[in-house]
């Protein structure tokens, strides 16, 4: 099986089952997660025991690998909430991962991004930016980061 990404209405109580072991990556917010019967203070837990990453998209994003590491990436704001925006960063994960990066670094990249983007737009239009800004700006923060 190849890399997926799954988020939004993909994420059900039986996706965990569904995906265990496999190379995937989670995109849930708390709303998603709590559907899914999971409690984000287990998170690093879950991504063991399933084999997965999870990236818990929040105030401060939280992404759980399945060796059991956690990260916590600050920063963004309340612009990231409007609709269209967790489904840029799930193609911006699968972008990477098609391009070969590993599933949890894509998660962790992909968080990273687009809080910097978040931070950046907020400067120019507040938190009426958007999800098509957010892909606007998208290429400029990845050519900016060094490998």
């Amino acid at each position: 099986m190849s890399e997926v990404v799954l988020d939004a209405s993909a994420l059900q109580p039986t996706t965990l089952d569904a995906v265990r072991g496999k190379p995937v990556v989670l995109t849930p917010h708390l709303g998603e997660l709590e559907r899914m019967g999971m409690d984000p203070d287990t998170l690093s837990d879950i991504a063991v025991n399933a084999g997965i990453t999870i990236l818990l998209k929040g105030t401060v994003d939280l992404v759980a690998e399945p060796d059991g590491t956690l990260h916590e990436v600050e920063g963004g704001n309340a612009g990231l909430t409007a609709g269209g925006t967790g489904d840029v960063l799930a193609g911006l994960i699968g972008g990477l991962i098609a391009q070969g990066v590993d599933p949890s670094e894509a998660a962790l990249l992909g968080s990273r991004v687009m809080k910097q983007a978040a931070t950046e737009l907020y400067r120019e239009y507040g938190y009426a930016y958007g999800p098509r800004r957010v892909i606007d700006v998208i290429p400029r923060i990845l050519h900016g980061i060094d490998s």
